[in-house]
């Protein structure tokens, strides 16, 4: 949900042109949806402070606490301890 939460802030700010609704988009994604947690907060929380950006440090404390790999491109995430696919 943190990816759909940051689309949503960046479309509603006319950062991100939505070819689609953001119900459509979730949709056709591949990946399973996660909803934020208080143990997601609470990980983010913990986080060392090298990316800032808080949507994307939502996004490193799911991907951690439940061990799954992380797709990006950002060269930011990667400083992070979690499985990283680079895209």
């Amino acid at each position: 949900m943190a990816s759909f939460w940051e689309i949503a802030a960046k479309g509603s700010l006319g950062k991100l042109d939505l070819q689609v609704g953001l119900r459509e988009l979730a949709k056709a994604s591949p990946f399973p949806s996660l909803d934020v947690t208080l143990e997601d907060t609470i990980a983010m929380y913990t986080l060392p402070h090298i990316h800032h950006d808080p949507f994307d440090r939502m996004i490193l404390a799911q991907a951690s606490r439940r061990g799954l790999t992380l797709v990006t491109a950002d060269p930011q995430m990667l400083r992070y301890d979690v499985s990283v696919l680079v895209a």
